[in-house]
């Protein structure tokens, strides 16, 4: 059942919602409460005509004791972050899900400021970022101590101050993701390491500069880490044995740096499952050309180019030839 405005707030305000009530919609907007006494709930919105009254709910209160928001192809900027930042003082995870995003550092600053409980933040968008740098990454570090899931957007601007933060505030931290964030190092992988033991998942494809030094004190600095995403940067096989060799559950590691034959090897021996980034290509006479790719940007030239092309297939993991 469907509610104007009005509706929903005097319905978020009645008493029953404090016990177990089922929710309230407004369009295709759910606001479903926990199975508790303490008025917490969760908030989806996948409609971009429903940003007014998403705000409007937010700035008129309704959003007291929100604990979880999902937004799905709304646009968002850095003034509604603004707005959540000030009415949901108790918001613990936040995605935002394949948004038209003019979001800059401002913004996550103050989300970071006015949701301090903040344990999941998640920004899921195929292009780079234009406002993030590594500003952005120490506000949340610095406001956010609870953080356990960190995945942002793809940035070229992210520096080494951002890790250091985060190995320095977030000891709690479980996953990691920064694609294209090509300017940080060793020095700092290792600041990471050695602050956030607890980390599970790291994944920093295309950041070029980080090497082996990175891949030994991921290896063991943590021990329970079982997804590994290292496209694009430069560790070399050698890299890859040594997180082998530490591995102690299975370890999953994204590379392109290893020989397909290497890599079985590997994993006979060790944990590990060894994925690698394969392009199969079906001719029109019907011949079958496998490539392995550092990253998908060629498949524009490739695609472009190719007169012939009748099939591409993209593989996550390893193809046997």
């Amino acid at each position: 059942m469907q509610f104007g405005l009005q509706q929903v707030q005097e319905r978020l305000d009645a008493p029953a919602l404090r016990g177990n009530h089922r929710g309230v919609e407004v369009g295709d907007t759910r606001v479903a409460q926990a199975r508790d006494l303490r008025a917490q709930f969760r908030l989806v919105a996948d409609d971009g005509q429903l940003r007014a009254p998403l705000t409007q709910l937010i700035a008129k209160g309704c959003s007291y004791g929100l604990r979880e928001l999902e937004l799905h192809e709304l646009h968002v900027d850095d003034v509604s972050l603004t707005m959540v930042a000030g009415g949901c003082r108790q918001l613990q995870k936040a995605t935002f899900d394949y948004l038209p995003l003019s979001v800059s550092d401002v913004g996550l600053a103050a989300l970071a400021q006015g949701c301090k409980q903040m344990e999941h933040l998640e920004i899921r968008i195929h292009y780079r970022l234009e406002g993030l740098t590594h500003e952005g990454v120490v506000a949340i570090a610095r406001s956010c101590r609870r953080l356990k899931k960190l995945w942002l957007a793809n940035s070229s601007k992210v520096e080494d101050p951002a890790l250091v933060a985060l190995g320095q505030h977030c000891p709690l931290l479980r996953s990691l993701r920064g694609p294209g964030w090509d300017r940080i190092t060793d020095a700092v992988l290792t600041a990471l390491a050695h602050g956030c033991p607890q980390l599970e998942v790291v994944e920093l494809p295309r950041a070029a500069l980080i090497t082996d030094a990175s891949a030994s004190a991921l290896a063991q600095g943590c021990p329970n880490l079982y997804n590994l995403n290292l496209y694009g940067t430069s560790v070399t096989a050698a890299g890859v044995l040594t997180l082998a060799k530490h591995a102690k559950q299975k370890l999953t590691i994204s590379t392109d740096c290893m020989l397909e034959s290497a890599a079985r090897a590997l994993e006979k021996e060790y944990p590990v499952e060894v994925n690698q980034l394969t392009i199969k290509v079906i001719t029109q006479d019907g011949n079958a050309i496998y490539y392995k790719m550092r990253s998908t940007v060629p498949l524009f030239a490739l695609m472009n180019g190719s007169g012939t092309l009748q099939e591409l297939r993209i593989f996550s993991s390893p193809v046997a030839t």
